[in-house]
Order: C-alpha cells, then structure tokens, then sequence
C-alpha cells in the first residue's frame, strides 16, 4: 500500500498563511474595513484645462443625434493621453441625456480618470432624476472612486438615493468594488506588466495635507500592494508579473503569473522586501544634479515587453532615462515597436511629488512620460 506524503512544515506554514492572507482580504471587501474615517489622500498633477473640455462637451451637446454625439466624444477623449479631474468628467457627462450614452460614456473615460472622491460621485448622480438611472450610473462610476472604503464617504453616495432599499444596494455596490489606485488607475486588461523605478530620485520625500511625510517609493509601493492584494483577487483570469529598475531590471518571476492567493501573497511580501523602500534622501537642487543615479528605461520597458502574452504595461517613474540608455526619441521609437501598432500600450504614470527637482527638469520628464504612452497607445497619469 502507497502512503500519501505529510505536507513539510515550511509547506504547511506557507499554506496557513495564505489562507489568512486570503481570509484577511475578504474581510476587507466585506465592508469591514469601511469604517475607517480617515479621509484618503489622492495627489494628481495636469489635467486637460476645463475651458477645451467645456468646449468638447458644448460640440457633443450640439450633435444632432446619438452616433454623432458619441464619435464627437470618443474623438475628443482619444485626441490627448492627458486625464481629466471630477470637473472635466462632469461636464462631458453632462452633454449626454439618456442613461445608456451616460454609463457608455462613463467607461470611455474610466482610464483616463484621475479619481473620483464619493462626494463628487454624489454630485454626478445627481443629474439623474430616477433612481434606476442613477443606480446603473453608480455601478459605472464606483470602479473610479479612490475613497469608497471610507464609511464616512460613503454616505455621501448612499444619500443620493431617496429609498431605503437603494441606500441598501449602493452600499453594497461600494462594498463589493475595490477603491480606485489614484497611483495606477483602472484596470481593464487581464495581462499585466508594472514596472516600478526604484533608483535613488524614488526616495526623496513628500508631504501629505496632514503633515505626514513619505518617499515616493514608499507611497507608491503602498498603491500597488492595494491593486495586488485587493483589485486582482475580484478578476477573473488575471495574469500579472512585477518589475524594479534601476540601473539593473530585476523581475519577481519569470513570466506572467496566475493571480492566485499564494501569488498574490508571494508578490505583496516580495514588493514590501525591497530594500530601496526603506531608504530616504534628502537634496538641494545642486547635490541632486550632481547625483549619478541609473534609470534604465530602455532595459525596463524591453523586459517588460519580452513576457509573453502581455497585454499592457504600467510603467512608473520620476525622471528620464540616464544618458547611456541612449536618446530620448530612440527610446520612444523602441517602445513604438515593441507595442505591436499601440495593440500593447504602456500606461504610464510619472510620480514626482516633492523632491529637490527643478521645474525644467519636472516638465522635461514629465513630456517624456506622455510622449512615452503616446507613442504606445497608453494613458499619462502625471502624479506631480
């Protein structure tokens, strides 16, 4: 008679602590968590000028039917990679009467959403008179709300809603979907890539509104430890790897991974293990120029490229790639190429909150990080 094999202690233990891991995150969606009352912080740099995105909405308006109307907006929300701000979204909103071209709106412009806070959810809903209506926009919007775990900021939205039972359901609806990243964004591909630079320039600190003080590395870390452990687990056939950069690249595994519990707890434990994380700078605008730190993005976004089945990268970074990663324009042309015709699109996100900086030196990254999603098919989201 063959006996099976008693599972290792290390397997056992590893085994056990997934499963808190697990249960830990299921407690979060459960609505447990939602009454923290700490309101959360979103940062977001440019966004497209209200007065161009008043002038869209009045051509939409104008549009003497519904198809004229919607290729009127979607020509207009794929003519920039920049986003755009709750007042942005409400105003093109705006321009659309029925429901249906509202929640088909609302998807449109999901990635090229900042982030909306509950309060401004509120008052998007409150264009609408029927509760049917407004409950089919709350499902479209939820996904794009930064602080839908706060108890607090929910009621904002609950109050929208006259009855009981739809208070009930619009809670429920904030419950079940995971907070918006205001770092990463939205997510609609299920292959993902995200590339994070990690070389010195990353750990120069900011400050929150209250005071509080982290690096950027820190606070971008936190960001994507929220999309691993809390957004991937509700999606189905998510696949996904996770890559630093420096002046080396260095991948978590070898190829796309299934995001299964055990993954998902593996990756959040590599991610907090860094050892970049942990450090802290300090610069005048002199020391930091004369600083020889390597970014190198050509290497990061070739690696990121090279795993097969990707779908889109998230790439973020604080500056330009150092000189021997060769110019800017090749850079770009690579990525064109290696996006398969914009098929492949490299979302990126250009976190340069506080530091030492100068403005010359912010815009000229920052107009490298669009270019770079431009080039790809990709959103920019200026974190600065």
């Amino acid at each position: 008679m063959q006996l099976s094999r008693r599972p290792s202690v290390p397997t056992r233990l590893l085994a056990c602590t997934v499963a808190l891991w697990t249960l830990h995150a299921i407690v979060l969606h459960s609505g447990a968590a939602s009454r923290q009352q700490a309101p959360r912080y979103c940062p977001h740099g440019a966004v497209r000028p209200l007065q161009e995105v008043s002038a869209a909405a009045q051509q939409i308006k104008d549009a003497p039917f519904s198809s004229d109307r919607h290729d009127t907006f979607q020509s207009y929300v794929a003519s920039s990679t920049l986003p755009f701000d709750a007042d942005g979204v409400g105003l093109l909103l705006a321009a659309f009467t029925f429901s249906d071209e509202y929640v088909s709106a609302v998807k449109t412009l999901a990635k090229y959403t900042v982030g909306l806070s509950c309060v401004e959810v509120s008052r998007l809903l409150g264009q609408f008179t029927f509760s049917s209506d407004k409950m089919s926009a709350l499902k479209a919007l939820a996904p794009l709300t930064y602080d839908s775990d706060v108890w607090t900021s929910q009621q904002a939205v609950v109050n929208a809603f006259t009855f009981s039972s739809d208070q009930k359901k619009a809670r429920k609806i904030l419950e079940k979907t995971p907070r918006l990243s205001c770092v990463w964004g939205p997510m609609f591909e299920r292959k993902v890539v995200f590339v994070v630079d990690v070389s010195g320039s990353m750990g120069q600190t900011f400050r929150f509104p209250n005071g509080a003080e982290q690096t950027r590395l820190q606070y971008v870390v936190s960001e994507l430890d929220q999309i691993i452990s809390e957004v991937l687990p509700l999606l189905a056939g998510r696949m996904f790897n996770v890559l630093k950069f420096a002046v080396n690249v260095n991948e978590w595994r070898h190829g796309l991974q299934p995001a299964s519990a055990a993954n998902l707890y593996q990756a959040t434990r590599y991610i907090a293990g860094w050892p970049e994380v942990r450090s802290v700078v300090r610069f005048t605008p002199s020391q930091l120029a004369a600083a020889t730190y390597g970014t190198s993005t050509r290497a990061a976004l070739r690696a990121a490229y090279d795993t097969p089945g990707v779908e889109a990268v998230y790439f973020l970074s604080d500056g330009l790639p150092t000189p021997d990663q060769g110019p800017a324009s090749s850079i770009l042309s690579l990525a064109s190429q290696l996006s398969s015709g914009k098929r492949v699109p490299t979302n990126t996100v250009f976190f340069c909150k506080g530091g030492a900086e100068s403005a010359s030196t912010k815009r000229q990254a920052a107009e490298f990080m669009m270019q770079l999603a431009a080039s790809t098919g990709g959103v920019f989201r200026p974190i600065d």
